[in-house]
């Protein structure tokens, strides 16, 4: 699926806003192999079920923060690729952050 696919899965199929889902077009392209592949199966069968990176994955994502599941997905790959920076961002309550 490509991230233009992804995105209108998203606005169209799971009623994301428009403007700030086309943001994420990078980022979704960036994603990697594993954590594209978990997010285009939750688009096709709704299951959140994803690799592990750094005691994470979607689900435990979900439930530590009040992210919507494309943040999760997008934190997920952030665990992957740089977990410390992502774990201190993880483990920062959402209030604190604005």
């Amino acid at each position: 699926m490509t991230s233009k696919e992804i995105i209108r899965k998203l606005i169209e199929e799971k009623n994301y806003d428009r403007k700030q889902t086309e943001r994420l077009e990078e980022r979704i392209d960036n994603l990697s192999p594993e954590v594209k592949t978990a997010l285009e199966n939750w688009l096709l069968t709704g299951s959140l079920e994803s690799p592990e990176y750094a005691g994470y994955n979607v689900e435990k994502i979900l439930q530590k923060q009040p992210y919507k599941e494309i943040a999760a997905f997008i934190m997920l790959d952030w665990l992957k690729n740089k977990p410390d920076e992502a774990l201190k961002a993880l483990n920062t309550p959402m209030m604190k952050r604005m």
